[in-house]
């Protein structure tokens, strides 16, 4: 089934870069990164029975990065069908989203596991129960006729979306100033749940944080020595804050339904594992945090371009 294949390796070991090419027609440098977006993404379904739980993170993170692509060029009001595209995007996501979430259940119930000195029978049941929920929802994207007709609508609205593309202005005019924005609005969203990181605000940030790191690897290009520090520090805080999510989408996906579950969603020292991990991530997180948000939006924005 994998005979869609490079070279006898599968897709995702040749997956294109996701960056723009820096060259003066961004017209077309934004052309060949869906192109190159769009050819990877279509050769993945090929490999979904071997490899259901890659192909679904894979298709997943495609729709972040056009969806992030759509983001970037907004401020030009292209032509072509961008409202379209990204409802087509969200449309495909959604369906995988059930699949993915019991997958990443199942793994950090996992990781808690190997932490606890003495597992309880407990909490080997409901780590059996989370891995059998993982394996049941990777059968269903197989048999999942759904996901191969939203599949092929999002691929056909982003490709009409990149053929009908058009800009006039300068890449300063909007795609720097969009990546200013976009670092305004993860800054304030930081300031926001600093002195209470509430499972929905982290949620809220965490995606702010993800969407300004995809700005920073598409212009990269366009951006001095440090703007390749900075991207790297907001990639790290975006996989601490996603593993502090997967930690409270597993507390709650366990504890919803009654008063007692709430309590005792898992052993005693398996919640208390949770806690102490989840207290660890948000300090590293906040440090980090802090020194990535320290300058505000025009000084951010002047020290990535400086000398350029």
């Amino acid at each position: 089934m994998l005979e869609q294949v490079i070279d006898g390796t599968t897709p995702w070991d040749h997956k294109p870069i996701f960056q723009l090419s820096g060259e003066e027609d961004l017209e077309l440098s934004i052309r060949l990164l869906v192109k190159g977006q769009l050819e990877y993404v279509e050769l993945l379904p090929a490999c979904l029975v071997q490899r259901p739980a890659i192909v679904v993170h894979e298709i997943r993170k495609f729709t972040k990065r056009i969806r992030a692509l759509l983001k970037l060029t907004s401020a030009a009001r292209p032509a072509g069908t961008t409202r379209e595209a990204m409802l087509a995007l969200k449309e495909l996501s959604a369906e995988l989203s059930p699949a993915r979430e019991a997958i990443v259940h199942a793994i950090t119930f996992q990781n808690l596991l190997s932490i606890s000195r003495q597992p309880l029978e407990l909490d080997a049941h409901i780590y059996a129960q989370l891995e059998s929920a993982a394996l049941e929802s990777q059968k269903d994207v197989v048999d999942n006729e759904r996901l191969h007709k939203k599949l092929n609508a999002a691929t056909t609205t982003v490709r009409s979306w990149s053929e009908g593309f058009s800009i006039t202005v300068t890449l300063y005019d909007f795609l720097l100033i969009e990546l200013r924005n976009s670092y305004r609005r993860a800054r304030k969203a930081f300031q926001k749940c600093a002195g209470s990181p509430d499972p929905d605000l982290l949620h809220s940030y965490r995606k702010l944080v993800k969407t300004l790191w995809y700005f920073l690897r598409m212009l990269e290009k366009w951006l001095n020595e440090e703007g390749e520090g900075v991207t790297l520090a907001v990639d790290d805080l975006g996989a601490i804050l996603g593993d502090t999510h997967d930690l409270d989408t597993l507390k709650h996906n366990l504890s919803e339904g009654s008063a007692a579950k709430a309590r005792s969603w898992a052993s005693e020292e398996l919640m208390s594992i949770w806690e102490r991990t989840r207290l660890h991530y948000w300090e590293t997180a906040y440090q980090r945090s802090s020194e990535i948000f320290a300058l505000r939006p025009k000084q951010f924005l002047e020290m990535l371009t400086r000398d350029r």
